[in-house]
């Protein structure tokens, strides 16, 4: 995200610049963020909960001692992951694309089948790896309920992704763009609530697994 820039910032530059900058004013269109305010005005930390910034969080200290069914996603990823800025179809189809990169192409199926496997459950060979991991939740002592709908949020994610970026009906693009605009009035706002629930979903699958972060 870009850095702010205050009146107070504006006093540095010369003047024929003061001018310059001068010409562009326009009366705000809303005021200040609370997070903004908070930081740069009165020099407090942010404690806010933001939820893509915590999932981020639990994503770096994952890589940094990965389990065996884990593939570390890096910084590179992890920076390319944003809030959508505007209420762009294309700008949140692209973010949903690098979160489930960032989040969903970190599990690795093939691990996880072995232990499902080793643990009783009986697999189709076309699972993918959020499946997978849903029997490997049974075998840790989830009800079969209670793994579908941890892993149910990350689904979500994944399967958007294959709406929005992938070959699906325009009518299922619409849709799904229909859908985040009815139940949350903005694409931020629908990403928002995409990120913490991915962010609990992932917390509860490593609970599972007894990892602490």
């Amino acid at each position: 995200d870009a850095l702010p820039i205050y009146i107070g910032d504006l006093a540095q530059f010369p003047y024929e610049e003061q001018l310059y900058w001068k010409s562009f004013n326009e009366w705000p269109e809303a005021a200040i963020s609370e997070r903004a305010y908070k930081i740069d005005i009165l020099g407090d930390w942010d404690t806010q909960y933001d939820p893509l910034n915590s999932l981020k969080n639990t994503i770096r200290q994952l890589d940094k001692s990965p389990p065996e069914w884990w593939t570390p996603r890096g910084e590179t990823l992890s920076d390319a992951t944003r809030y959508p800025a505007m209420d762009s179809t294309k700008e949140w189809a692209d973010e949903i694309m690098a979160l489930d990169q960032l989040l969903v192409e970190g599990f690795l199926v093939k691990q996880l089948k072995a232990m499902a496997e080793e643990g009783g459950r009986k697999l189709d060979p076309n699972w993918g790896s959020l499946k997978v991991m849903q029997e490997v939740l049974i075998v840790k002592g989830l009800s079969e309920q209670r793994a579908k709908a941890v892993v149910a949020p990350i689904q979500k994610v994944h399967g958007l992704r294959s709406e929005v970026k992938g070959h699906a009906t325009t009518d299922k693009k619409k849709k799904a763009e229909f859908e985040a605009r009815t139940e949350h009035g903005n694409f931020r706002a629908h990403f928002t609530q995409m990120a913490a629930d991915c962010d609990k979903a992932l917390n509860e699958i490593l609970s599972s697994f007894q990892i602490v972060i």
